[in-house]
């Protein structure tokens, strides 16, 4: 082939790629080489134009046979890409959706399997406090609230125990809740304070002693937790809340606590 001819061919794959064009956008189909990559689409109708006439040299120079042949293999180059483009989206996610049922069944038998996992499962769970859960009985010896009825169920106020200082401790599965169906998540009576006490909802917390626990026996354990929020930026007025609602039991906890401490740096 001579450089004219080559030429030539070069002009009708240039025609040819108007036509394809205009036919894509006219049909709605994604352009791919045709608009992205059009020299990459020029060079390959220019190599296939060898081809042409190599198959067809009585119809090499008929200009109409030669934008034809050309529109047919840009169609069908287009319709590969695309094909092409839709099978690699759909292996794709097959592929997503594969790894993460992988990492699922891993993470299951992690958890069901492991100790450890058992634990973090724990970490991770969401569950029903505060006020809400002072109106559900729990295992404790401890009277609750009894405010029950004049409460909006629909939405409960829920927390994550991962991120909270006191982590599962106080959760207590398999409870019913009103207005739910199945069983959830509950804190028991004293995580119920301590989640208000964190969050600094102190007006909710009013009557720990005598409203919610009613038992002297888990008063220690109770100053025990609460001592953990020392470091929150709303401490003294958690400090004034216990001292509104025990005396001189926080006080005298709170001196002994301050002596330990003196002990041990002595």
């Amino acid at each position: 082939m001579t450089y004219n001819e080559a030429a030539g061919f070069r002009s009708v794959a240039r025609i040819t790629l108007v036509l394809v064009r205009r036919g894509c956008f006219k049909k709605k189909m994604p352009l791919y080489l045709g608009s992205s990559k059009p020299n990459q689409l020029l060079n390959v109708l220019s190599v296939v134009s060898v081809a042409i006439q190599a198959v067809f040299p009585a119809y090499a120079g008929v200009i109409p046979i030669q934008i034809f042949l050309f529109t047919i293999l840009s169609y069908t180059i287009l319709y590969i890409a695309r094909k092409v483009n839709l099978f690699s989206k759909f292996f794709g996610i097959i592929r997503k959706i594969c790894g993460f049922w992988q990492s699922c069944k891993k993470e299951m038998s992690y958890v069901t399997e492991c100790p450890e996992g058992r634990k973090e499962a724990a970490k991770k769970m969401e569950y029903i406090t505060g006020l809400h859960a002072l109106n559900i009985e729990c295992g404790l010896d401890t009277c609750g609230d009894w405010h029950q009825s004049a409460i909006q169920w629909d939405s409960p106020w829920t927390k994550e125990s991962r991120g909270s200082i006191y982590g599962e401790y106080g959760i207590e599965s398999g409870r019913r809740v009103p207005a739910k169906h199945g069983t959830h998540n509950v804190a028991d009576h004293i995580r119920a304070v301590l989640d208000l006490l964190e969050q600094g909802d102190l007006a909710l917390a009013q009557g720990l002693r005598d409203g919610f626990i009613c038992n002297g026996k888990y008063t220690v354990e109770i100053f025990q937790k609460v001592s953990l929020l020392e470091g929150l930026p709303h401490w003294g007025a958690i400090d004034e809340f216990m001292q509104r609602e025990y005396r001189l039991q926080w006080l005298e906890y709170k001196e002994g606590k301050n002596n330990e401490r003196m002990a041990k740096t002595a």
